[in-house]
């Protein structure tokens, strides 16, 4: 087994093992102690940061189906445009919503419904010449590597436009497949947003210190999706976790060159999670830091968010815009670097930041540098 599928287990192994201890341990919920300032910073989180992009995602996956209706009814240049167009709003805030679909309470297997990658194009392929019909029922019945977003831009992207107008138009499976995956991404998304509306006053109520604590779960949290970025989006595909060569195929929006765009999104949406939204109603770490009388830590933190986020402004709006496909290859140095600036400010969250907090880690270093 290669060191990038220890990684993709062992990350998925924490995830069983985060949510096997919280429903193991869970007492109930509790009346939140809102003098506790742990209980301000998560009701922060899910007023300011989880509740508005909710909203904001379930109309995102509603726009994208009213998008695929139109171009499955007519499969012409502008209805592709504005499918494409709706795809790359889709994942750009799933992107954003995708730190806090790691906390326990979750379940897995909806969480890779939703997005999982790479897609499996042999299988995908497959899956459309069956002799069953196409519709819902079918498509929740595929693998995860054939569903969801990832399937999708395999669809829209990995062709030209007038290959893709060709192959759609030639083909009801196709356009049959492409509505169902995107009719089961809808009700997919609706659940996430159902479950978070559910467990939010428990989650908020959760102010204790330990494993069951609200904030330590989403320090966690913070910690893997850092963790995913560093090693699984950046040194995988440079090919540093299998000693190969560049693996552009392992970036994660592969057909639609958007690989930086979503590390960019995703980051956003972990920086907010981080500062408890924005504005003057927003409490985070930093001010339950001050809170602690830790006057230093925040300063460093910010600097490693400020040296991330300027990189991947310049990577976004250069005027001579390469995908991260390409970088792997012809520019390598750049995408270290920013692996680099990754894995500074993981150092800092997963080791300053909790102890700091007197935060225990709930996994161990497997899938790590120098493994």
């Amino acid at each position: 087994m290669t060191k990038s599928l220890y990684l993709v287990s062992g990350v998925f192994a924490l995830m069983a093992i985060m949510l096997l201890g919280g429903c193991n341990k869970n007492t109930g919920p509790s009346e939140p102690d809102f003098s506790d300032p742990r209980g301000r910073q998560l009701n922060s989180l899910v007023d300011n940061v989880i509740g508005p992009a909710n909203d904001v995602l379930v109309s995102r996956s509603g726009e994208l189906l009213t998008a695929t209706q139109a171009f499955t009814s007519s499969a012409d240049a502008e209805n592709l445009t504005a499918l494409k167009d709706a795809w790359r709003a889709n994942i750009r805030q799933w992107k954003r919503s995708e730190i806090y679909s790691q906390l326990p309470f979750l379940n897995r297997g909806l969480v890779s419904k939703i997005h999982f990658w790479p897609v499996g194009v042999e299988n995908l392929e497959e899956n459309l010449l069956t002799d069953e019909e196409i519709n819902l029922p079918y498509i929740d019945t595929r693998t995860i590597n054939t569903i969801g977003l990832a399937a999708i831009e395999y669809l829209l992207f990995h062709e030209d436009e007038d290959a893709t107008l060709l192959l759609f138009s030639g083909n009801e499976s196709r356009r049959n497949y492409l509505l169902a995956l995107t009719e089961n991404h809808a009700n997919k998304i609706a659940i996430f947003k159902s479950i978070w509306d559910n467990q939010s006053p428990d989650f908020t109520s959760r102010t204790e210190l330990g494993f069951n604590g609200g904030q330590s779960q989403l320090l966690n949290s913070l910690i893997i999706d850092l963790r995913i970025t560093h090693f699984h989006r950046l040194l995988s595909p440079l090919g540093e976790l299998s000693g190969q060569p560049a693996m552009p195929d392992r970036v994660e929006t592969p057909f639609a060159d958007f690989s930086i765009n979503c590390i960019q999104e995703n980051f956003a949406g972990w920086t907010l999670a981080y500062a408890g939204g924005t504005g003057a109603e927003a409490y985070g770490f930093e001010d339950y830091l001050a809170e602690l009388g830790n006057t230093t830590l925040a300063p460093r933190i910010q600097a490693a968010i400020a040296d991330i986020d300027t990189h991947l402004e310049e990577l976004t709006q250069a005027s001579d815009f390469v995908a991260l496909s390409d970088l792997v290859v012809n520019r390598p140095a750049t995408v270290a670097r920013l692996a680099d600036e990754f894995r500074v400010l993981l150092v800092l969250v997963q080791v300053d930041l909790a102890s700091a907090l007197g935060v225990t880690i709930t996994f161990d270093e497997g899938g790590g540098e120098g493994d």
